[in-house]
C-alpha cells in the first residue's frame, strides 16, 4: 500500500539534553514534527479502510495484522534554486539523485519510527526494506508498505 505526505523529507535527530537547576533533562526536539507525522500516517490509513473500492479497503485492513513488513521509502527534495538549467532538468525528470544531506539511513529511520504503533508494533517487524532519495519540484515522502 501507497502513502505519500508532501513537505519536506525530515531526517532522524538526536535526542538532546540540557541542564536545568542542576538536572539533567533529555528531550525529543522532534515531537511536534513526528506527531504531524503520524497523524497524517492515521488519517490516510482511515481514509483507505473506508475507501470504495473494496479491494484497497480489504488491503488496508490486513495491512496492521501481520508479524513481518517490507518498507520502501522515496523521498523527493526541493530542486535547488541554484542548479543549473541541464541539471535542473535532469532533477526535475528524476535522472538525478539527490546524494547530499539529510543521510538516507536518517530518512528511513524517521519514518519507521512514525510507523510504530500504527501500521505494525514495532520497527522490528521490518524484515526488507530500501530507500532512494530523488529530487522533484514537490517535496513529499512515499511510503510503500506491505506484509511478506
Amino acid at each position: 500500500m501507497k502513502f505519500e505526505i508532501f513537505g519536506n523529507p525530515i531526517p532522524l535527530q538526536r535526542h538532546r539534553t540540557t541542564i536545568v537547576k542542576g538536572k539533567i533533562l533529555a528531550f525529543d526536539s522532534q515531537s511536534k514534527e513526528r506527531d504531524f507525522v503520524r497523524n497524517k500516517l492515521k488519517y490516510l490509513l482511515n481514509c483507505a479502510c473506508r475507501n470504495e473500492n473494496p479491494e484497497i479497503s480489504k488491503e488496508a485492513k490486513e495491512l496492521c495484522f501481520g508479524d513481518k513488513y517490507s518498507l520502501d521509502i522515496q523521498t523527493h527534495h526541493p530542486v535547488p534554486k541554484s542548479a543549473k538549467k541541464l541539471v535542473r532538468m535532469r532533477m526535475e525528470t528524476g535522472l538525478e539523485y539527490h546524494n547530499k544531506k539529510p543521510d538516507g539511513d536518517n530518512l528511513y529511520k524517521w519514518i519507521a519510527d512514525c510507523c510504530n504503533g500504527i501500521f505494525y508494533s514495532d520497527d522490528s517487524k521490518i524484515v526488507k526494506g530500501s530507500f532512494l532519495k530523488l529530487y522533484s519540484l514537490t517535496p513529499k515522502v512515499v511510503i510503500i508498505i506491505e506484509r511478506i
